[in-house]
């Protein structure tokens, strides 16, 4: 893009996963190439903290109920003050926000881009057939999974875009594999196994754990490692007790330092049962590490079986026992998965691949609104 473009992005939500994590990268991206920027966050909350650490200019605002009117107020002042180019929305609530706002735009009108990046069905009730089919001028789809949702809600082809999810390789130390087994006690000959997730529903810890006495039956000294937060935190350990296994399960909460798990794992497991797309795998291949997981929404645009990953179905204890102790079991295959994923990652899913794609669907979505 030759033109300068201003932008202003909403993402309201309270917590710090994938989706907040892509809008910080986006966000730092775009004003480093010298397009100004500007951030509507939840009031105190962690994307707020973390992008005026970045030196974004943020704007926060309460949010409270489910009309968040005082964020629909702060958003159209925005937009009558800045007059920005693009309004990207980045959650569900951010959208509700935006739709709203959208509204009120007046004789300044921005387009309202809406980014997806979860493939659950939206809900069909009155209210979300009019907040996707008029409720944004443009959707960016993260995976050929959400863009199919997208469809089936009823947004119309030329309205979506695909911009795959990108990072920034994460920095790992060569003594990561010795580091994390002394700092959790484990044994230095131990495998390692981990999921780095929220504990939801969607993805599917509890068939993971069901596979694991298994995996343990073939390899007694193997240790799953959980690193993430989530209202099924008590009812996964429960399940872990019911299955003997609590030993060989590390619950590690919500982590800071995830790159140094990564970089410590002997296989990286994704179980979900709907996935947008899954940054955390693209972690794993950008450091290295083998994974196996589902083949849950956008998963397979990420892992080639047998080429960069194994692939099982969700839902199914059974395939990844297959796959989990296969891999373990070789691991010049493990090697190789992991050399071939990194290549892959390095290519296709880096965070500057993101912003450039996001520049470029805007661009799009302006040309479109201008031959209108």
């Amino acid at each position: 893009m030759t033109e300068t473009l201003h932008t202003v992005h909403v993402d309201l939500e309270p917590g710090w996963r994938g989706g907040q994590r892509q809008v910080l990268l986006l966000c730092t991206g775009l004003a480093q190439r010298g397009h100004p920027v500007v951030l509507v966050a939840r009031q105190g909350g962690t994307l707020a903290r973390r992008a005026a650490d970045a030196r974004i200019n943020v704007i926060e605002t309460p949010v409270r109920g489910g009309l968040n009117l005082q964020a629909v107020r702060t958003l159209t002042n925005i937009i009558q003050q800045q007059r920005p180019d693009v309004v990207g929305m980045h959650s569900s609530r951010s959208h509700n926000v935006g739709m709203m706002a959208r509204l009120f735009r007046g004789k300044n009108r921005p387009l309202f881009v809406v980014t997806r990046r979860v493939d659950f069905t939206p809900g069909q009730d009155p209210l979300n057939r009019l907040k996707y089919r008029r409720g944004a001028d443009g959707y960016i789809a993260i995976s050929r999974a959400v863009e199919q949702q997208l469809l089936t809600t009823g947004v119309s082809m030329e309205k979506i875009r695909l911009v795959h999810s990108g990072i920034n390789a994460p920095a790992t130390s060569p003594d990561a594999h010795r580091q994390l087994r002394e700092e959790l006690d484990i044994p230095r000959e131990a495998l390692l196994l981990g999921v780095v997730a929220a504990l939801t529903d969607h993805k599917g810890h509890r068939y993971l754990l069901d596979a694991m006495p298994e995996v343990l039956e073939a390899f007694p000294g193997a240790v799953l490692l959980l690193a993430g937060a989530g209202e099924l935190r008590d009812e996964l350990k429960e399940q872990t007790r019911q299955l003997g296994i609590g030993g060989a399960v590390r619950f590690l909460g919500h982590r800071n330092d995830v790159h140094r798990i990564f970089g410590a794992l002997d296989l990286f497991i994704m179980p979900s049962k709907l996935e947008g797309l899954g940054t955390s795998v693209v972690d794993a291949m950008l450091t290295g590490t083998p994974v196996v997981a589902t083949r849950a929404g956008g998963l397979p645009e990420l892992i080639s079986h047998g080429s960069t990953g194994l692939l099982v179905e969700p839902c199914s204890p059974e395939s990844l026992v297959d796959a989990i102790i296969g891999a373990l079991g070789d691991p010049e295959l493990r090697t190789s998965l992991a050399k071939r994923a990194r290549m892959v990652a390095l290519e296709r899913f880096t965070a500057e691949a993101m912003v450039e794609g996001t520049l470029g669907a805007y661009e799009e979505f302006l040309k479109q609104h201008r031959r209108r």
